[in-house]
């Protein structure tokens, strides 16, 4: 049974379109974004969330234009005839455009346009990453795939260093909030930053678009990598071909799991499956004609001009009875870039090259063949630039290409609500809701865009009251100054002190209903583990050591793509055992049970912080190291003996115990992810890292004052804040703007 029975859910009014349809009355900036910046706003969502707008917008509206080629009709045929099938009609695409990135020139261009989209690998995931997502299947599996795809990011495929590498030597500059050089980077053109856009933009809706978010993933592991290999001619190590190989298969498997979960109505999901993979497809083509257009060295003839002057200066001097069109070849050779030119046009009219038929072409298969005067001089990579320019002379329809041309998108991008107005809009809405509504709203925000601009009042409000927690046992002049020996000395202490805890409890076991009672009035606690990391798959920034360990933490939360491992699935058998179900995370009535507002001040605390990780990583570094080390020794054991006791599977507790231990566990990385931090910030000078650390502290003592002080009336008091908390308070206060970590 549920916990109790919700009859009249006022939260059910926001699920109907008409609600979303009242954003429409916000007010819009005049002047429509270009691609860089909406590139910038969406990398950066957690400060630009009126971006959000045009994202949606913007991505509709490309699906809406995507037509499917005519042969790929396949309505009755199974899911893996159409998958094999699209795979198929994008690889027969991409055969009729090859590009040659065979020198530094084209290398360098190739690897700017590349950026915008390389360095936010998985960034198609973003949000489906989320607590919410996990309670189904594809969710776990997507985290599991959304790990790989910033693992790949890191293989070293660009002579010793890492994709990451080589963008960052060439751009100089992140792409996140504080530095925002990198999109106003001549060198890279509208068109690249317009190919990353289709992934930002699903990546933030995925309870709308989660069929088209697994199809693009399935162009992105089955096509993407190889193309990218390809161009650069890359030889793949057997690790990599393992983890591209991996991708592809956890790509066709989200897809059949979508397809169980019955997301929507089967032929519907499979035709949207199909546009997800076709967009990715028609968006890379659009790039790839960009390059084509807007890049001269990649074109077969500016190519052979590179190769020339590569070797003139070694060839000059060894040509001189060579005469062509009545000149030397030497005499070309000195000219520079004229006289190369010029040596072109003549080679084109000499018997040296066949336009009838390039194969036949004495160039080829005779100078630079075996026992053929140029024998060795040039490489492979050079040989097929120099067919490929002969080919390009040819009538013949078979040895021709011609890449698409890139059509004007500048219809899609439209403007960003106004800000004020959005955030007045917004706060109206929201104004008088308590915190169990709030939590819904935090913890499902991608299906209610019109929720973003209070994100900042709620975590403002909860830094502010864990800043006044920490004060209550620890003022701001007895915080230890930062060195990771005070960090070692403190988590000690933490840890003989739960020891001592536990071997001094000496309370009687509670058993029948209050001991349900004690477990199933706390539900939202249980159900919403790891809620506090939901945010901390950033695909921008998952290059930065405490990001990944967080992310892995929070993967370790959710079973690591084991679903019956899962903690919260654990925590609900724990309750079915005891004779009640709660929804899912997705639905309004898990929030809405009655008179146990109390009981969703740790959700909304840990929600409220997850949905601006990317400003507040050192107040969850914090909370983190508290809720990882806090209940090893003392709560979880006797909760474990008391649940055994009565004949409940203490499997929950004992996990805890476990896998959160100091040594190599979820203590210790805990620990790790803030060393990462703050070492990591010692280029900006030790006070700043004092600063990050004293932000950290407040949170960790905060947080602990929380679960353990409550007997402290100044907690009492707080805790109780949190309680009552509504929007209409938050506006009272000076100040919204959380702090920023950048």
């Amino acid at each position: 049974m549920l916990l109790c029975e919700v009859d009249n859910v006022d939260i059910d009014s926001v699920l109907n379109e008409n609600f979303n349809l009242a954003l429409s009355k916000v007010k819009c900036e005049e002047k429509a974004l270009v691609p860089s910046a909406l590139y910038h706003g969406l990398v950066n969502i957690d400060e630009f969330e009126t971006y959000l707008r045009p994202a949606s917008i913007f991505i509709q509206s490309l699906l809406d234009d995507l037509d499917c080629p005519p042969d790929l009709n396949f309505e009755d045929e199974s899911i893996d005839k159409q998958l094999n099938c699209i795979v198929q009609y994008a690889e027969q695409d991409l055969k009729a455009s090859p590009l040659n990135v065979d020198h530094d020139s084209s290398l360098e261009c190739y690897l700017y346009q590349y950026a915008p989209i390389g360095l936010i690998p998985g960034g198609w995931l973003k949000n489906a990453t989320r607590l919410v997502y996990a309670e189904n299947h594809s969710g776990l599996m997507i985290q599991e795939i959304a790990k790989k795809w910033f693992a790949f990011s890191d293989f070293e495929l660009f002579d010793g260093s890492s994709i990451r590498k080589a963008f960052h030597k060439l751009t100089n500059a992140t792409i996140e909030c504080g530095d925002p050089s990198f999109v106003s980077n001549t060198n890279i053109t509208p068109y690249a930053f317009e190919y990353s856009l289709p992934a930002l933009c699903l990546g933030l809706f995925p309870a709308k678009y989660m069929p088209e978010i697994a199809g693009f993933n399935l162009w992105q592991s089955v096509i993407g990598i190889k193309t990218l290999t390809g161009d650069l001619g890359v030889s793949e190590t057997d690790q990599h071909t393992a983890l591209r190989n991996k991708l592809i298969e956890e790509a066709k498997a989200l897809i059949r799991q979508l397809l169980c979960e019955n997301w929507c109505e089967d032929a519907i999901c499979k035709q949207r499956i199909v546009s997800g993979f076709l967009l990715a497809h028609s968006t890379h083509m659009r790039w790839r004609a960009s390059l084509v257009a807007d890049i001269g060295s990649l074109s077969p003839e500016n190519r052979m001009i590179n190769l020339i002057e590569s070797k003139a200066k070694y060839a000059i001097g060894y040509h001189d009875n060579i005469n062509i069109k009545g000149k030397s070849l030497d005499h070309y050779l000195e000219e520079g870039e004229p006289g190369y030119l010029a040596l072109l046009d003549a080679l084109k009219a000499s018997p040296y090259i066949n336009i009838k038929k390039p194969h036949l072409s004495p160039l080829i298969n005779q100078s630079i063949s075996f026992k053929g005067k140029m024998f060795g001089v040039f490489t492979h990579e050079e040989i097929k630039v120099i067919k490929d320019w002969i080919a390009d002379q040819s009538d013949d329809e078979d040895t021709n290409y011609s890449l698409p041309q890139s059509p004007d998108l500048a219809g899609h991008y439209t403007p960003p609500f106004q800000a004020k107005d959005f955030h007045l809009f917004s706060e109206n809405v929201f104004a008088s809701k308590g915190i169990e509504e709030l939590t819904y709203y935090i913890a499902n925000y991608d299906k209610f865009p019109i929720v973003t601009p209070i994100l900042n009042r709620c975590a403002k409000f909860i830094v502010d009251a864990l800043e006044r927690s920490s004060e209550a046992t620890c003022p701001e002049g007895y915080i230890p100054q930062y060195s990771m020996d005070n960090l070692e000395v403190m988590l000690e202490n933490n840890r003989l002190f739960q020891v001592m805890k536990y071997k001094t409890n000496m309370e009687p076991l509670l058993t029948g209903e209050a001991l349900i009672n004690k477990y199933v009035t706390a539900f939202p606690g249980y159900c919403t583990d790891g809620c506090w990391l939901d945010g901390t798959f950033q695909p921008g920034k998952m290059h930065l050591e405490e990001y990944r360990i967080l992310y892995d933490i929070y993967r370790d939360e959710n079973g690591a793509g084991d679903f019956n491992a899962y903690h919260n699935f654990i925590a609900r058998e724990l309750f079915e055992s005891m004779g009640y179900q709660f929804p899912s995370l997705d639905k309004p009535e898990f929030y809405l049970q009655e008179n146990i507002s109390a009981s969703f001040v740790t959700p909304f605390v840990q929600y409220s912080l997850s949905a601006k990780t990317s400003s507040l990583l050192p107040e969850i570094l914090g909370i983190n190291l508290m809720l990882e080390t806090n209940d090893i020794s003392s709560v979880n054991r006797r909760n474990s003996e008391e649940l055994k006791a009565s004949g409940y599977d203490p499997l929950y507790m004992d996990l805890h115990v476990v896998i959160d231990n100091y040594a190599s566990g979820h203590g210790y990385l805990a620990k790790r992810a803030i060393i990462s931090l703050i070492e990591g910030a010692g280029r900006l000078g030790s006070d700043y890292q004092q600063a990050l650390w004293k932000r950290v502290f407040k949170a960790y003592t905060g947080m602990n004052n929380f679960y353990n002080g409550a007997s402290n009336p100044m907690i009492r008091a707080i805790l109780m804040e949190i309680s009552e908390f509504t929007i209409d308070t938050a506006i009272t206060e000076k100040g919204n703007q959380v702090p920023n970590v950048a």
